[in-house]
């Protein structure tokens, strides 16, 4: 399985993290259903292991969308996307 430690160090389980936290931050995910999101999340990205992450979270929802979507395309689950 691909992994994104190149970026920038961090893991998917990072940015699984900061996708969850950032919704509950924005009031789009109850903080009784974080669990829940993380694992559906987990689920369409095909990978099993989490880790909670202990360094700070990303904020920027950009930047995490860009690296669960590079996951993503490295791994198959969607195609990649190429821009000219």
């Amino acid at each position: 399985m691909v992994s994104l430690d190149s970026e920038n160090g961090k893991s998917l389980s990072y940015w699984v993290a900061s996708l969850v936290e950032y919704g509950i931050a924005k009031t789009l995910i109850r903080e009784e259903d974080r669990v829940y999101i993380r694992n559906l999340l987990l689920e369409i990205l095909r990978h099993s292991d989490y880790n909670e992450p202990e360094e700070k979270l990303e904020q920027n929802l950009e930047t995490i969308l860009g690296a669960l979507c590079d996951y993503a395309a490295d791994t198959g689950i969607i195609e990649a996307n190429s821009t000219a």
